[in-house]
Formats: structure tokens, sequence, C-alpha cells
């Protein structure tokens, strides 16, 4: 079978890390706002399905996408409440988890399949800082992985857990 999904996060939060990590692309990346100002798609297989990913540029808001802001803020806005995705992935520095929450909270009120990736857990232990992932699964209503993007073990086993949280949503989604 073959399923859309979407990474969405603020800037610099390790989207464009994450979606070469699982697709094998070489996508630019930086530590400066505005690297990735266009979606860009890929994709990788994992048994027996196919995963079309498309990464967005870094937004802070679904807001957004209004007239004073700029293309790539608009573009992807605009795809994320367009986007027919079977899953949507909200990549979230965990390192600066409070920024990013006013956007998770807006995906989670669109209704659509979502996971959380709380990325650079290795920054947050570095910090002595912890989060209480089984906590903020519970507030928020969705799975959330820890990971490190830039660690390919981590990424791997994040492919199985996708894998796995992308075929039960969409098996939920297609009873209703």
């Amino acid at each position: 079978m073959q399923y859309q999904v979407l990474t969405v996060g603020n800037p610099n939060s390790g989207k464009t890390t994450l979606f070469n990590g699982l697709t094998g692309a070489k996508q630019q990346v930086g530590n400066w706002a505005g690297v990735t100002v266009e979606k860009k798609t890929g994709q990788f297989k994992h048994a027996g399905d196919e995963f079309l990913l498309t990464d967005l540029p870094g937004i802070y808001s679904l807001d957004s996408g209004n007239d004073s802001n700029s293309i790539d803020e608009s573009i992807a806005s605009r795809a994320v409440l367009t986007h027919p995705a079977d899953l949507i992935i909200n990549v979230i520095d965990a390192t600066s988890l409070e920024r990013s929450l006013y956007m998770t909270l807006q995906l989670r009120e669109l209704g659509r399949p979502m996971v959380v990736v709380l990325n650079k857990m290795d920054a947050l232990k570095r910090e002595r800082q912890m989060i209480n992932i089984a906590e903020l699964e519970k507030t928020l209503g969705c799975p959330v992985i820890s990971l490190s993007a830039t660690n390919k073990a981590q990424v791997a086993e994040f492919k199985e857990k996708l894998h796995k949280a992308i075929v039960q949503g969409v098996a939920l989604k297609d009873r209703s």
C-alpha cells in the first residue's frame, strides 16, 4: 500500500534531517530559518508498503499562510490544510518544547492522524533535562516518539514505529 506523509514543524526543528534519514535524500540542512523554502518529496519502503514523504518549510503556526508572511510559510501552512496526507509527523525540537506546542495544538485541532517526534533528545540530555513522554502523549492524544534525527539507528527504529502508526491510523480511519 502507498501512504502520504507530511513532516511539519518549526524552523530548525530537524524536519529535513529526519526526512533525509528516512528517505536517503540529501536535502540541504542548516542552522537558520528558511533553509527549506519549498516542499521537498521523497520516499522509502518498509514492510512492503511505500511511504511518500513531503518535507515542508518550517513554520511557527498554521496562521503563517496569510498575505503578510513569506512564500515558504504560505506553502507550508496551505499544504498542511489541504494535502490529503495519511499522517502528519510533527517534528518538535525537544530543547524548545514550549515554543513548538502552539502549532502542535493547532495540528491536533485538525483531527487528522498525527505523530509527534521529539527530536534533538541528545541535546536535551546534555542539558540534563527530561520530558515526561507518557504524560505528553496523554495530553496531546497522539503517539509521541523521542529520537535524535542524526542517529541512524534511532531513525531506522522510527521507520518501524511510523509504519505501525500509519497502518493502524489508516485502518481506524477506514472503519468510520
